[in-house]
């Protein structure tokens, strides 16, 4: 069950994929609201390593137009929602379903995004980069936008949404459907660093 509203910032690094957008005019750039279903079911995270586990997963819902927005029925309010996923056993978290409602626009309008972020439980959001082998794991494990954020013109959003991006919605349900790989290098795990 969606527990609590979380308001994060971050800075981001480089994208690995980006997706194309339908171009202005055409039919698919025209049509009425985009739904996106997302089912509920239970997400794994596997780190690499045994020593380090995942305490918390956010699902992250962004939009550039938030009042044309819509999760579950509620009006996107404010313009990024971070729910938060009920822990439901080791590095495993229940997601609920989603419905997400969206107006489908070329390129350059109506920015929508959706992530998913996971937190360590041996080592705080200050040092946990220092242990990610991909440090844009770090801010998106998985995330998919109408179109790039960085061709949008809105500020705030390539720096959460670029990383690990995939070009379609049905590409961002697959991920969630497997055991999700958290690839963390050797380094050791400090005290000091810890909660």
């Amino acid at each position: 069950m969606v527990t609590a509203l979380l308001l994060l910032l971050a800075n981001g690094c480089v994208s690995r994929s980006e997706k194309v957008s339908p171009q202005a005019g055409s039919p698919e750039s025209e049509r009425g609201p985009g739904v996106i279903e997302i089912p509920g079911r239970e997400l794994t995270f596997v780190p690499s390593r045994d020593d380090i586990t995942v305490a918390r997963v956010t699902f992250s819902v962004a939009s550039s137009s938030p009042d044309s927005v819509k999760v579950n029925g509620a009006r996107l309010d404010p313009a990024w929602l971070y729910l938060e996923l009920t822990p439901v056993a080791r590095n495993r978290f229940k997601l609920e379903p989603l419905r997400i409602e969206h107006p489908v626009k070329a390129a350059g309008t109506n920015l929508l995004c959706i992530s998913v972020k996971a937190w360590f439980q041996e080592v705080t959001t200050q040092y946990d980069s220092m242990y990610y082998e991909n440090l844009d794991d770090r801010y998106a494990l998985i995330s998919w936008c109408t179109h790039p954020p960085e061709s949008a013109g809105v500020s705030g959003f390539g720096s959460r949404f670029k990383q690990n991006r995939v070009e379609t919605v049905e590409e961002f349900k697959e991920v969630l459907t497997k055991p999700i790989p958290i690839r963390l290098n050797k380094r050791p795990l400090r005290e000091e660093w810890s909660r």
